[in-house]
């Protein structure tokens, strides 16, 4: 894992993304994978907004942030 960041209105979850390109949403309290995404590309940076409903994603492709991923 490359990122990890927990929901802020809801602790029962997190964020992380990885090396691989997942980013993935898990549940604490069942230990498991709620959702994910394959975005292909190395995952530097995974955080919720405020609000806890929506992601951004931030991943480097040639030495550059390339894109904002969100997911609700």
């Amino acid at each position: 894992m490359t990122s990890v960041d927990f929901n802020p209105v809801d602790d029962n979850y997190f964020i992380s993304g990885s090396i691989d390109g997942k980013v993935r949403i898990w549940e604490v309290l069942g230990c498991r994978v709620v959702d994910y995404t394959d975005i292909r590309e190395i995952v530097t940076a995974a955080c919720y907004r405020p609000g806890g409903k929506v992601a951004e994603l931030f991943a480097i492709s040639s030495c550059k942030i390339t894109e904002i991923f969100k997911m609700s």
